[in-house]
C-alpha cells in the first residue's frame, strides 16, 4: 500500500513519501519513482501524493496523473473545483477495462492533496483525500468502492501560532502514536523545514521495519517543501529532495503542474543520472564522524554532509 506523509504548520508543509510502487497483484513494484507533485493554481499551491493501485497493464499513475490534474484545473483554476473534477477524472478512468480487470481487492488507491490558499489570511491550510477505500468516519480500510469520494480538511481560524496538521493516506497502520506525538512536536515548535524533514524520514523509514507494514512501505523516499508564501522568483520556490539508502547515482525532481488563466504546463519525470564511476547524487543521511555511504572512505561531515 506504501506510504504518504505529509507534515504541515504555519510556515511549510512537508510531504514525505516512499517511491515503493504497488503493482495490480498488490505486490510491491521492483522500480522506484517519485510519486509527489506540485500544483499551482489560480487560488492555491498544492502538493499531491499517491498511494495505492501504481501499474495495472500499461496503465502507469505517475504517467496518467499530471496530465489529469491540468485537465481538472479548467477551465477556472481554483482548488476546490479542480479536486471535484479530479475525482470525476480517476472514476471515469477507474471504470475502463484494464482496470476493471484487476481484483477488486488490489484496487485500492488514496490521492492526498495538502497546501495553502493564496490571498487568505493565516492558517490558510487546505488538505483533502481522495479515496475508494478509506472510511475516516470508521477510521477502517475498506474493499474498494465502486466510486472515488473527496473529503476535505481546513485549518479552524482561531488555530493560533500553534497550529500543526498531520495527514496521511496508504499503509496507515504501521504508524504509532509516538510518531505522531515526534511529528506534532517539531511542527508546534515551528523547526526549521529540514529538520522537519528529518523527523519525517526517521518515522517512514521506522514504519517500514514493523510487522504492520508487511513489506510494503519502500525506505528510498522523496521529500518535497511547499512554503506558506507564493513564490517569487526563487524565493519561497519548493524544494524537493531525494532520501536513498545508501548512495544512488540519479536524483529525481518533484513533477511539477501550473494552471493559471494566463499560462498551463506539466512537468514530469525529470530525473538526472550520472555515470556509477563518478561521486554519488544522492546519499543516506547518517552520524557526521561515520563513514560517507558513497563509498569516499571519508567521514561523512567531510563529505556528503558538509
Amino acid at each position: 500500500m506504501t506510504i504518504i506523509l505529509a507534515l504541515s504548520n504555519l510556515d511549510q508543509c512537508v510531504h514525505i513519501a516512499d517511491r515503493q510502487l504497488t503493482d495490480e497483484r498488490g505486490r510491491p513494484c521492483v522500480l522506484p519513482e517519485n510519486k509527489a507533485t506540485v500544483i499551482r493554481l489560480a487560488d492555491a499551491r498544492l502538493i499531491c501524493g499517491f498511494s495505492g493501485l501504481a501499474r495495472a497493464g500499461r496503465f502507469r499513475i505517475g504517467d496518467w496523473l499530471p496530465n489529469a490534474l491540468l485537465r481538472a484545473a479548467q477551465p477556472d483554476h481554483f482548488a476546490h473545483q479542480t479536486i471535484e473534477r479530479f475525482t470525476e477524472e480517476i472514476n471515469k478512468r477507474f471504470k475502463e477495462p484494464d482496470i476493471q480487470r484487476v481484483a477488486r481487492e488490489n484496487r485500492r488507491l488514496s490521492f492526498l492533496f495538502t497546501g495553502y490558499r493564496d490571498g487568505a489570511p493565516p492558517p490558510n491550510f487546505i488538505a483533502a483525500v481522495v479515496t475508494n477505500f478509506e472510511n475516516f468516519d470508521t477510521e477502517e480500510d475498506e474493499m474498494p468502492w465502486d466510486e472515488f469520494q473527496a473529503i476535505y480538511w481546513s485549518a479552524k481560524k482561531d488555530a493560533g501560532e500553534g497550529f500543526a496538521s498531520i495527514r496521511w493516506t496508504g499503509q496507515w497502520t504501521a504508524m504509532t502514536d509516538a510518531d505522531l506525538e515526534r511529528a506534532m512536536r517539531v511542527l508546534t515548535e515551528r523547526r526549521q523545514p529540514e529538520a522537519i524533514v528529518d523527523v519525517g524520514v526517521g518515522i517512514v523509514r521506522e514504519m517500514a521495519k514493523r510487522p504492520e507494514a508487511r513489506g510494503t512501505i519502500g525506505s528510498d523516499l522523496h521529500s518535497v517543501i511547499l512554503p506558506v508564501h507564493p513564490p517569487e522568483g526563487l524565493k519561497h520556490a519548493p524544494a524537493s529532495g531525494h532520501h536513498p539508502l545508501g548512495a544512488s547515482h540519479s536524483y529525481s525532481w518533484v513533477n511539477q503542474v501550473t494552471s493559471l488563466p494566463d499560462r498551463q504546463f506539466a512537468v514530469s519525470d525529470l530525473v538526472l543520472k550520472a555515470p556509477s564511476s563518478s561521486s554519488p547524487l544522492a546519499v543516506q543521511k547518517v552520524g557526521r564522524n561515520k563513514r560517507c555511504p558513497c563509498g569516499s572512505g571519508k567521514r561523512y561531515k567531510d563529505c556528503h554532509g558538509v
